[in-house]
């Protein structure tokens, strides 16, 4: 397991995902203004719960990707300030927009977590 360092290789996103766990997903649909039989979005709420034992102390990306037949259908950003302490959670709120369609029966999520550079190299993962 990754220990207190600072060294900025201790941390990547696949260690960044497994610290991280999504629940509470509830999904609206989004009519088209247009047309109220088509779909043109989708507003996700979420919860994100830091399941792991360390700080993460950069700031990262969480990115939800909207896939209909394989192909990204929409994609939207929440980012994370640097910080996020075991145990924490944060409700999150993403509104993917795309052209209407008339159903999401194919469809499926993706998502995922990245860091982002503050900068600086130093503190990454922090114990507690």
């Amino acid at each position: 397991m990754v220990g207190c360092s600072s060294d900025p290789r201790g941390l990547d996103n696949d260690i960044l995902s497994s610290l991280l766990s999504i629940s509470n997903v509830t999904k609206k649909r989004l009519q088209d203004t247009s047309n109220p039989d088509l779909v043109s979005g989708v507003i996700v709420d979420s919860t994100v719960i830091h399941t792991g034992f360390l700080t993460i102390n950069v700031p990262f990306r969480m990115t939800w990707t909207l896939r209909l037949d394989g192909i990204a259908l929409a994609t939207a950003t929440y980012d994370f300030a640097a910080g996020f302490a075991p145990g924490a959670s944060a409700s999150v709120r993403v509104t993917l927009r795309f052209d209407p369609v008339s159903d999401l029966d194919n469809t499926t999520d993706v998502v995922t977590f990245d860091l982002l550079d503050d900068g600086s190299n130093t503190n990454i993962l922090g114990g507690n």
